[in-house]
């Protein structure tokens, strides 16, 4: 293959490139989040469904996707120690392999209600490639592309998560469409072995293709760097002698004394809250709410609300990536979310249904662009801090986030309502944009680019 070799700085280095195969690493990336978000939040879609089919609680349905962010913190904690050690190439390709496996495990989980305990070893070795594939998207585009790519990157591979949770929603639900809390049981678990058996099977199939592409033609970097601070990154690694694991716990430590790191990734980690409710809850709290109704009409909403978070995320990343306000998005996000927080709260109470319609795609729209312009901040804010090192550690409370807000939601929705449950997200997010007004980060790899 014609692009290997490590870079050496050079006057010819100085002629800034890209190179079209770094968009076959982007498609195998957007392949893993994609099948991250699909796998995860199916289970989510139709609780009352799979709980039925495997014979248990709503608690354990709810482990599933538990289980995948818990498994993520330990392989981001993996990433951290070995981060010099651990280039492009090789998160590819043990991304690849991991969500391979967890795939296969996954679809040999339905062989019958027996084998629960394969669908939480297939969750969890999907959420060991979703700890890769989502600290990759920042990596990937700073080794890759160029100053005006790096936030669509970023933005694409939030899109393929919105499309795998559109589509998790919108095939089970609508599959599913009429199973209500009353009448789940008459469903025929060989239809639900089925229609889980064969989905995960096409994604078990495009992983591995991922996977033999990536072994082929992944590498860490170009020949030439596509800008001026990963230059920078480069020479200054070429200079370097090889990196501790002490070393690398030393940049943890520094980037856990920097107010702007701890200000950004909690705000971002508090927003779990509504994706335990939008996303995992989703179901259980609108059922609770309207009784009567079916799957169809919470699968109906996430749909919608993860085809407008598709749109918005990419729209953010164009935007950033011609204008830059990374500040100024997030706040604007942020009271956006807020906003409709309260309106879901407000809905549960009086049992509202066009505010729950509305609010619940709108508010799942406007939380996802955070999700791109809270890691360019930090990568601006912290510049020249390894990238690996600090994305792996901005996602380790973004995926503990997630295990405490599900748990939290399901107790108060099924001790004291839903209405109570609705209100966490309120608080939480309030503070959230408390946080963040509380910050002032400097963009310092954009004053390196423009040098």
């Amino acid at each position: 293959m014609a692009i290997t070799g490590e870079f050496k700085p050079s006057a010819a280095a100085m002629k800034y490139t890209v190179y079209s195969i770094r968009w076959l690493f982007v498609a195998a990336l957007n392949i893993g989040v994609f099948n991250y978000q699909f796998t995860t939040l199916s289970y989510g879609a139709v609780n009352n469904v799979i709980t039925s089919f495997l014979e248990e609680t709503p608690y354990a349905t709810d482990a599933l996707p538990i289980i995948a962010h818990a498994c993520g913190i330990f392989v981001m904690i993996c990433l951290i120690i070995f981060a010099n050690k651990i280039g492009v190439r090789k998160q590819l390709i043990f991304g690849c392999v991991c969500a391979f496996l967890g795939m296969l495990c996954n679809v040999l989980g339905f062989i019958n209600r027996e084998t629960y305990y394969l669908l939480l070893i297939g969750n969890s070795l999907v959420g060991i490639s979703g700890g890769v594939f989502y600290v990759l998207p920042m990596t990937l585009a700073a080794s890759w592309f160029a100053v005006n790519e790096r936030a669509t990157v970023i933005g694409m591979a939030w899109l393929a998560g919105a499309v795998g949770d559109s589509l998790s929603g919108a095939l089970f639900s609508g599959v599913f469409g009429n199973a209500t809390n009353a009448n789940v049981d008459s469903i025929s678990p060989n239809k639900i072995q089925q229609v889980f058996a064969s989905t995960f099977g096409v994604l078990c199939f495009l992983l591995f293709v991922s996977t033999i592409s990536m072994w082929i033609f992944a590498v860490d970097h170009p020949p030439s760097p596509p800008t001026s601070a990963q230059q920078n990154i480069i020479k200054q690694g070429n200079e370097e002698k090889e990196t501790s694991w002490i070393v690398n716990l030393k940049t943890v430590v520094h980037l856990l004394r920097t107010p702007t790191f701890l200000l950004l990734t909690t705000s971002r980690a508090l927003t779990s809250s509504i994706f335990a409710m939008t996303k995992v809850l989703n179901s259980s709290m609108i059922l609770r709410t309207f009784p009567g109704m079916s799957d169809s009409f919470p699968g109906l909403l996430r749909t919608i609300g993860a085809c407008l978070a598709a749109l918005t995320s990419i729209a953010t990343g164009r935007f950033l990536d011609s204008f830059g306000y990374y500040k100024e998005s997030c706040i604007v996000s942020f009271i956006g979310i807020v906003l409709c927080s309260l309106g879901i709260f407000l809905g549960h109470y009086f049992k509202n249904i066009i505010a729950i319609g509305i609010l619940y795609p709108s508010l799942m729209a406007i939380r996802l662009p955070t999700g791109v312009v809270i890691p360019e901040l930090l990568l601006e804010a912290t510049y020249p801090v390894d990238n690996l090192i600090l994305m792996a550690l901005y996602f380790i409370p973004l995926n503990a986030a997630p295990v405490l807000f599900v748990s939290l939601e399901r107790f108060i929705l099924e001790v004291y309502g839903e209405a109570m449950a609705s209100l966490v997200p309120v608080i939480a997010n309030s503070l959230a944009l408390f946080l963040l007004l509380l910050g002032n980060p400097k963009y310092k790899r954009s004053a390196m680019d423009m040098r």
